[in-house]
This record gives C-alpha cells, structure tokens and sequence, in this order.
C-alpha cells in the first residue's frame, strides 16, 4: 500500500497530530458508554480536564495511546470509576471536580471521626465492608486501581449511611464503650467528643489498646470536673432514681406535685438542671444545695405521701370515686402522650380525669350517692341541702325553679 501511494506517509504525519487524536478521543468519548464520562465530568464541570486525565493514564511510548482497543476502553472504564467516586463522595464531602482531591478530601473526613473502627466495627450494623474500607483508605492515604470499583460500589450503597454515622457518632460511642461510662450520659459523650481537649479526632485507625486507653483517660478527667455527676449521684442516693424526670417515670406522676408552693420556682429550675444534664457551674451548685435540704425528700419515697400527693393534685373531690390512684395513673398513662413529668396542670390531664370520674360516677358512685341520701334521715337531708346550696348556686337555683 505504501509502495501504490507514495504520499501516504506524509498524509498521516498530517493527521496524527496529537490535537486531532486529542479531538477524535472526545468524539469517541461521547458515544463509549453512552457518553457517561463525558456527562459526569459535565455534571461536576471540570471544563474538559477529563480528556486530559484519560491521557495520562498512557504511558509515554503509547503512540498517541489509540492503538490498542481493548487497552483503550480499560483505561476509559477505570476514569469512568474515578469520576463516579467524585460524583457520589460529592454527596457527602465538600464539592471536588478532580479523583486525587476527593481521595484526599476523603482523608482529611475520617481524620474527623472520633471512633475508632477496631472497636466500634461489632456496633456497626450496616455498611462494615465500607467502613473497613474507609480504615484501609486513611492507613494508605490512597486506593489502589484494584480497589476502586469496590469502593464505588460501597460507596453507592452507603451514602445515607454515612452521612447518619457521622452525626451519630456519640450514640456509637454509647453503644461501644459502655463499660466505661459509668454514670455518664449521652449529653456528657457529646461534650466528651465535641471537646479538643481528649483528643479524639483521628481515632479511626487506631489500634484498640490505645483508643481505650484514651477513652478512660478522658472519661476520668471529664468526671473529675463535672460536677454535673456528682448532683446526679446525690440526687440518687436521696430518691433513688436517676433524675426528677426519672423519678416521674418510675411513680407514673410529675414530681412537682410533691413540692410544697413556696418551693415550686427553686425546685422547677433545680430539677431542670438535673434533667438536662447542663454544665452550668452556678446552675448545678443551686440545685445541689437545694436537693440537700429538701424537706420533703421522705415524701419521696413513701407510696402512702406519693398517693396523698397525687390525690391533693388531681382527683381532689373526685378520690372518693377511687379505690386506688393506681389504676388512674394507668388511665392516664394508657390515655396521654405527654411524659408523667408535664402531667401537672395540664388542661388534657384535668379533662381526662374529669371524664374518666364521670363515667366512674354513673357506674357505682350514683347508686352510692343515692343510697346515702336514702339513709339520712330527712332534717339531716335538709340541712345538707342548706348547706350546699350556700356556695353551689345551680343548685340553688334549681330549687328556686322546682317551686315556681
């Protein structure tokens, strides 16, 4: 052929330049695959940098790299591998348009985790495969080629995922490290890990002696300056209970029906204090010196005060319908989604009893009231209805009317 035309030699010199190859590359791109690389890298407007990065995954002496086909397309499918994990890693990380900044963008986001995996890894119950991945990815600061399908295919699969495990990281914590909490609450972990000072902040590779090691090491120096812990653990040695809210729980009615009016302000702010778990040094002192002088704090332990209380404070005349508060606490409970804790003048609490009192009325308490009634001799009926006439005027008037 190249003896029947002479010019041929000198025609391609004229067409293999590398701008045209460059320009055939492009055109190729936009049908291989239906034109996916070339979309994505629209999508995440890298200005044309993907026929570039195509370009150097050839080596030097690949003649304008278009020779071999098959090598060709594996190169193209590897870049198309590349541009997928920015696109789907964008979802979760900051926007990047380039495979190496994601990688290191990757990086820099495990470097944030507070857990480490060698412990957390029997806690988490969907998505280990990807986030041992994660650990291997932070141990090398890169993926290998060999990888990176996998971790595409983890990482579709684990979008929502992570994004959940990174805000829940306290919760994790919670779950993995039990054993050396203690007292502690889910309040006092997040502060825990929120605070620069324990260091938690790339813990993921960690091996586990170390990562333990740490974690007691910041849960006795929390502990130590908490004073928060020291109110709780006197609050349950007076009453038992873990909180006010927690006291309330566990006798089925607001704590604050057992505090006497003169206290009620003091003691609202004190039991908050405990319930939230706030680290407000004035707030905690308050409350502590409230909670160790409550005169009642005997009340709070005694069923027989507990019951009065309840009485004094919702069923007032209604008690005499009622064999036991108990099994209005049941009524209630089964009846109201507000916590026990917010039952005290609570408008649907009121309507509630008023209703269940109502119906308890027409089922035994009528023919109770009635037969009392039966039993009094007549002067004592006249005197009662005297007597209730001065402060009920319905009944009063009812009379008045009965006479007209």
């Amino acid at each position: 052929m190249c003896i029947a035309e002479k010019d041929i030699v000198e025609d391609l010199k004229s067409v293999l330049l590398k701008n045209i190859c460059k320009k055939g590359m492009q055109k190729y791109l936009e049908t291989y695959a239906g034109g996916k690389l070339v979309a994505i890298a629209n999508e995440l407007g890298d200005g044309g940098q993907y026929i570039n990065h195509l370009g150097y995954k050839f080596s030097s002496d690949a003649a304008n790299w278009v020779w071999n086909k098959d090598t060709v397309h594996s190169k193209i499918d590897e870049l198309i591998i590349e541009y997928e994990i920015i696109e789907y890693s964008n979802k979760v990380l900051a926007k990047h348009v380039s495979y190496i900044e994601t990688v290191r963008a990757w990086c820099d986001r495990i470097g944030q985790i507070k857990l480490a995996y060698s412990v957390i890894k029997n806690n988490i119950d969907e998505g280990r495969e990807f986030y041992e991945m994660l650990r291997d990815l932070k141990k090398a600061n890169s993926l290998l080629d060999s990888q990176k399908a996998k971790f595409l295919s983890l990482l579709k699969a684990n979008v929502g995922n992570f994004r959940i495990f990174m805000s829940s990281q306290a919760e994790m914590f919670m779950k993995a490290c039990s054993h050396y909490l203690d007292e502690l609450t889910l309040n006092d972990v997040r502060a825990m890990l929120e605070d620069d000072q324990y260091s938690f902040k790339g813990s993921y590779i960690s091996e586990p002696d170390k990562y333990i090691e740490k974690v007691q090491n910041a849960i006795n120096t929390y502990k130590g300056t908490l004073e928060n812990v020291k109110l709780r653990k006197l609050w349950k040695e007076l009453t038992g209970t873990e909180t006010p809210f927690n006291w309330s729980v566990t006798y089925s009615m607001p704590i604050m029906a057992m505090v006497p009016d003169l206290d009620s302000e003091i003691a609202r702010k004190a039991f908050s204090t405990i319930n939230t778990g706030k680290n407000d040094s004035n707030a905690i002192a308050s409350a502590k010196d409230y909670i160790s002088k409550m005169t009642y704090v005997d009340k709070l332990t005694s069923k027989e005060a507990r019951d009065k209380a309840f009485v004094d404070a919702f069923l007032k005349d209604y008690d005499v319908l009622f064999e036991s508060v108990d099994s209005v606490k049941d009524y209630l409970k089964a009846h109201i989604t507000e916590h026990p804790y917010y039952w005290l003048e609570n408008k649907t609490v009121t309507s509630k009893i008023r209703d269940l009192a109502r119906a308890k009325y027409m089922e035994t308490g009528y023919s109770k009231a009635k037969k009392a009634i039966d039993d009094m001799p007549a002067e004592k009926v006249k005197d009662y209805l005297k007597q209730l006439i001065e402060d009920n005027v319905l009944v009063g008037v009812e009379i008045m009317k009965s006479n007209m």
